[in-house]
């Protein structure tokens, strides 16, 4: 199939085709080889199914009654019941507005706001999770009708498990772990994307392999003169496209804008002068910024430190560094909050979701917390993690946090004393067909987010000791919950 950016710029003959076609500009867009404008991604996946997957395994031929009944009301249901949650949870001033005299606050009901469309949002996967699975109305096979092949129903429900709530798929393992088995196996089937080992990911060669030849499904691989209008999610000159484009994602090797390389550098946070505080300004430039606030609020100490902040309407505060890492060593000196529920983060994080971590959950603060991952692969088990104790108050003494990255190995030290080595020969997959160790290029990223919050999964909850109290002494005595950074070292 054929794609077009619609982000070059506003004024882009791509992004004019696209509002000819479709004014609210929405993606996907699709034309159709008879000159006919599809949207809705629901809409789209039945005309793409039912027009190229005829005598494939994907027809809906092939489904008894009873499941195609299914298949058509849960592939309505979905976009109609959980779709909208997510827009509403992450962007509820689109919906409320507030009198000037009214008694209370824009943010107070933004917040409610949320918090009952997350409980909405629970409900209708836990209503799916009783309805669809193997099991579930004599459906025995290993996806949601029962099939022993996906289908578009399939991938529609991986994809929206991959949006939220968040963590991604953690709140589906703990809540709906029949549906999370259905969508662990439709990616372990390389539905659309075949994924190969990171390494492969840094030649474009490889990358043909990574995305299989056409990057769509498998029904689809034959010639058709359908077009795609896709907007800044996929490709262009976006933000989204710059820091944190995932490849993986996107439909060209050329999509994400290239990553600017690091530099050997010691930051200190005097002024702001380097940290860019509207990442909607950032436009891949990394010789004038070092940082981008992704989220939340930052300012500089009356020590020169550099405050990272959470409270109750910001939800927490991030950044990430403007260049990329591709091993080294990077120490982050740090001082961290002490209440439950609140979570202090210095990670290391690449565009297709390797990522390192230092972690500080909760009240603990004479521990520190160390782990991995492999291109977003959860794994909390207490072989991939650690916990390393016996420190000093991390909340009243600064600590140099280091993480020592190589091809072959991943050490984290505390105040230059080591605590922890991975080796990646240790890391092989139990197939044996790749290593499930960080090795594509990361950018720096230092944060605190609330974990003990309505709505967020018990197991995060438990991990970052409990819900958070901002009638805490802390809270109450500066207004916010704070991670304050010393220095960065690169």
């Amino acid at each position: 199939m054929n794609y077009e950016d619609t982000t070059k710029r506003k004024d882009s003959p791509e992004l004019r085709r696209l509002l000819e076609a479709n004014p609210l500009a929405q993606f996907p867009t699709m034309i159709t080889p008879e000159g006919g404008v599809m949207t809705e991604t629901a809409a789209i996946a039945l005309y793409l199914n039912d027009r190229h997957g005829l005598g494939s395994p994907w027809s809906t031929s092939n489904l008894a009654a009873p499941q195609l009944a299914t298949f058509y009301r849960f592939l309505v249901y979905i976009p109609a019941n959980i779709y909208p949650t997510v827009t509403i949870v992450e962007f509820p001033e689109r919906y409320v507005s507030v009198p000037k005299d009214a008694s209370v606050t824009l943010d107070e009901v933004k917040k409610w706001v949320s918090q009952e469309s997350s409980k909405r949002r629970a409900d209708a996967w836990t209503l799916l999770e009783t309805q669809l699975g193997p099991g579930v109305k004599g459906f025995n096979g290993r996806f949601l009708l029962g099939t022993d092949h996906p289908t578009v129903l399939d991938v529609y429900m991986a994809m929206m498990a991959h949006w939220s709530p968040y963590p991604r798929y953690d709140w589906l393992k703990e809540n709906c772990p029949r549906l999370y088995e259905v969508a662990a196996e439709t990616i372990k089937a390389s539905v659309v994307v075949r994924q190969g080992t990171c390494a492969d990911l840094q030649r474009p060669a490889a990358l043909n392999s990574v995305f299989g030849r056409s990057r769509t499904p498998p029904f689809l691989t034959s010639t058709t003169a359908s077009t795609f209008l896709t907007t800044s999610y996929f490709s262009g000159d976006g933000t989204q496209c710059l820091g944190g484009c995932n490849p993986l994602h996107s439909h060209s090797l050329d999509s994400c804008t290239p990553a600017p390389l690091c530099a050997d550098e010691t930051t200190t946070f005097n002024t702001l002068d380097r940290v860019l505080t509207n990442y909607t300004m950032y436009e891949g430039n990394a010789t004038t910024h070092d940082w981008v606030v992704d989220s939340g609020k930052v300012f500089i100490s009356s020590k020169n430190e550099l405050v990272l902040t959470l409270t109750k309407d910001n939800n927490g505060t991030r950044i990430s560094s403007t260049r990329y890492v591709h091993y080294g060593t990077i120490t982050a000196t740090l001082k961290t909050a002490r209440s439950a529920g609140v979570v202090n983060a210095f990670i290391t994080m690449s565009d297709v979701r390797d990522e390192i971590d230092w972690e500080w959950p909760g009240a603990k603060t004479t521990e520190a917390q160390s782990n991995y991952f492999f291109l977003g692969q959860v794994d909390y088990s207490d072989s991939h993690g650690g916990t390393h104790d016996g420190l000093t108050d991390t909340f009243a003494n600064f600590h140099d946090y280091t993480i020592d990255w190589t091809p072959d190995t991943l050490t984290w030290s505390i105040d230059g004393n080591p605590v922890r080595t991975l080796k990646k020969e240790d890391t092989l997959s139990k197939d044996g067909s790749y290593y499930a160790y960080p090795t594509t290029p990361a950018r720096v990223q230092l944060s605190i987010w609330p974990a003990g919050i309505p709505g967020a999964p018990q197991g995060t909850v438990d991990w970052a000791g409990g819900m958070i109290d901002y009638n805490d002494p802390d809270y109450v005595a500066q207004g916010q919950f704070s991670t304050i950074v010393k220095s960065v070292t690169i």
